[in-house]
């Protein structure tokens, strides 16, 4: 385990923490730019962006010249973000709005990922008597279903702003310091977030005109939360941690927190200016484990490239080696049929089981997983947690708070560890027709 001192100390020297703090403390930087990962770690390391697409490659090689044509680069941001916007505006017009009641309420932020239904079960818990209406960022119609979608023209108008605030960020005497990779960098990315973040700041000012919520209630820092502290809403709020925190990402400072971990915990009583940070309670370790392994899967592209799904195949084979049964939990966003048709022989996971459900169902003896949040439910319950090395995993481990690879096995690399701990468990009897 870490020595907290230890742990404090690669915290504070951390060059994406130290460019975090520089930048946020800046009233001409962006802030909700630092809410991106990419843009934090080529900012602070420097390094050339070279994992874009065949557009992003193009614009790179033209980026030099277009940075010398006045207005060209902010006309070119706010033209490619209004499609995006008026999509979601459509979608979410598809639904109607439920009529209000005028009692008070509170929104619980959800995104359509794991184990979402226990997070709002247990907000729901902390007030009882307190009506919960959930939003989903990845559904439009459920924030129509709540309050009317903003206007077109007020979303343009923010789109602009955002624009705006871009662009002086890229061409003024402040950062003169960015390389052109990194104004490209920019960009991009602020491309793919201007969007939402404007119909969600949007969605956020109509919202506050028309109705009495008691609490917000987030999962991430993400686009939702920054269009909520834009709005300027007087709204207490509170952050249930969902997800490995990420060290190049900025954490907002909501009125309550609740971390995973004693780390996570640390890490944001030094970063966020919350000051009322708690722990998530103990969770009940599971006893009886099986000779099981649960797989769970992730929903990004890249993890089902060819290389991570040969790496995949080897885990499997290795599993049956050992007398393991093989489990795979799709996560929730994946709607396709990419498993069954790449994996046809393997046993899955019900959908309509949570996570702990699962957990408690097959009582595995590992759980894997490239890059997930399942990892630290499984060591909370007693389950071994084992980190499948590939190239996409890899790419994120550093920039993980909870230091991962100094409490969680890899595989390959641990295997034989991993044989010895097989060899000496004592199994409950397996029941074969119960988990297929």
């Amino acid at each position: 385990m870490l020595a907290e001192k230890e742990f404090i100390k690669k915290i504070l020297e951390h060059p994406s923490v130290k460019l975090i703090k520089e930048l946020s403390a800046n009233p001409a930087f962006p802030t909700w730019l630092l809410s991106n990962s990419t843009i934090v770690s080529v900012l602070s390391s420097k390094q050339k962006q070279t994992n874009y697409a065949l557009v992003g490659r193009v614009f790179n090689f033209l980026s030099p010249i277009l940075f010398k044509i006045p207005g060209v680069m902010q006309l070119i941001l706010f033209l490619m973000t209004i499609p995006a916007a008026f999509k979601w505006l459509a979608i979410g017009r598809q639904g109607g709005v439920i009529k209000e009641d005028g009692k008070p309420f509170r929104i619980f932020v959800a995104h359509n990922s794991g184990a979402e239904d226990s997070l709002l079960k247990y907000y729901t818990s902390l007030q009882p008597t307190l009506p919960v209406k959930v939003i989903n960022t990845t559904d439009p119609i459920s924030f129509n279903n709540i309050s009317r979608l903003p206007t077109r023209q007020l979303v343009i108008k923010l789109l602009w702003s955002y624009t705006i605030g871009v662009f002086k960020l890229c061409n003024g005497n402040d950062f003169k310091w960015l390389t052109n990779n990194q104004r490209v960098c920019l960009y991009i990315e602020a491309k793919r977030h201007m969007a939402k973040l404007a119909c969600f700041q949007a969605w956020w000012q109509n919202f506050a005109k028309n109705h009495k919520v008691e609490e917000v209630c987030f999962l991430t820092s993400a686009e939702i939360a920054h269009g909520f502290y834009s709005s300027s809403l007087a709204v207490p709020t509170i952050y249930l941690q969902h997800g490995s925190l990420l060290i190049n990402v900025l954490q907002l400072s909501f009125d309550r927190v609740v971390a995973l971990n004693n780390y996570d915990k640390i890490y944001l009583d030094l970063v966020s200016k919350s000051s009322n940070i708690s722990v998530y309670p103990a969770k009940n370790r599971i006893a009886n484990l099986r000779p099981s392994v649960l797989f769970t899967s992730s929903p990004y592209d890249d993890y089902k490239e060819a290389t991570n799904l040969k790496i995949l195949r080897k885990l499997i084979s290795w599993c049956h080696e050992q007398g393991l049964q093989f489990i795979l939990r799709k996560h929730p966003r994946e709607l396709d049929d990419f498993w069954e048709q790449h994996l046809p022989t393997q046993v899955f996971d019900s959908p309509d089981r949570t996570l702990e459900e699962s957990f408690i169902f097959y009582r595995p003896l590992f759980v894997v997983a490239w890059f997930s949040t399942t990892l630290n439910d499984a060591h909370e319950h007693g389950i071994i947690p084992v980190v499948l090395q590939s190239g996409s995993a890899k790419r994120y481990l550093d920039d993980i708070v909870y230091p991962l690879q100094d409490n969680f096995l890899t595989w390959p690399e641990n295997m034989t560890e991993l044989q010895n701990i097989i060899h000496k468990q004592q199994f409950a009897k397996l029941d074969t027709e119960k988990t297929n």
